[in-house]
């Protein structure tokens, strides 16, 4: 069922899927999704009653902004109507470019990585490198998120 939804979420879009499969549902429900040309987004199925639409644009538009000064973050895809929200069967829901990564570690397991301090370094200065561009940030009117 579920599955049915994203597919027709998926028309506000591009009608070109190849692929659709579920990577995880929590607060929200989110698919990758292929396309023929072999690109892939995620798409995010919003839990119903969970935010509000402003509460999913008000994110979608920080993130927005965030890939604007060059953080490889996921960008929100505009649907044809050229919104980034749409609403099928109670679920909000929202498209974004997709980033391929990959886990440090696993939950429960020691985590055993070569370059470990590098790794953290390199975290900890994406870390600062966020905090400072969302600093300078001109939070629009309206913005709002959970507290």
């Amino acid at each position: 069922m579920i599955e049915d939804i994203a597919k027709q979420a998926l028309e506000h879009w591009s009608p070109d899927t190849t692929e659709l499969v579920l990577i995880a549902q929590r607060e929200n429900v989110v698919f990758r999704v292929t396309d023929t040309r072999g690109s892939c987004f995620a798409l995010r199925l919003h839990r119903p009653g969970y935010q509000t639409d402003n509460m999913i644009r008000s994110e979608l538009s920080w993130m927005q902004y965030l890939e604007t000064c060059g953080l490889a973050v996921p960008a929100p895809v505009p649907t044809v109507a050229n919104t980034h929200l749409t609403e099928v069967e109670g679920y909000r829901a929202n498209l974004l470019t997709w980033l391929s990564g990959r886990p440090l570690g696993a939950t429960g397991a020691p985590l055993t990585l070569a370059g470990r301090a590098g790794t953290f370094e390199q975290i900890g200065a994406l870390m600062a490198r966020v905090y400072l561009v969302s600093d300078q940030w001109d939070m629009p009117s309206g913005f709002e998120r959970q507290h």
